[in-house]
């Protein structure tokens, strides 16, 4: 099965309409996650987002990168989850 990691768009409820920054993507392509795992971080004003994921799986794609801007429910990653 396919799913994706996503920027959590309830990280920040009074602003649904911020942008963030990727300052880094701890994870590459083939790479094995467990639930949690901490996969990319996303810098916002004055704070770093440390976005994990909430699946277990083998990563398939990575869809954004370093210095990407990105919002709420932006894909970061494809995993197949078993």
């Amino acid at each position: 099965m396919i799913r994706e990691v996503r920027v959590p768009e309830d990280i920040w409820p009074r602003r649904r309409d911020w942008k963030g920054q990727v300052v880094a993507i701890l994870v590459k392509e083939g790479d094995t996650v467990n639930e949690g795992k901490v996969v990319a971080e996303v810098e916002i004003e004055k704070a770093v987002l440390r976005i994990e994921s909430p699946y277990g799986g083998k990563v398939k794609e990575i869809r954004v990168r370093e210095r990407q801007n990105v919002s709420p429910g932006d894909s970061l990653a494809v995993l197949e989850v078993e």
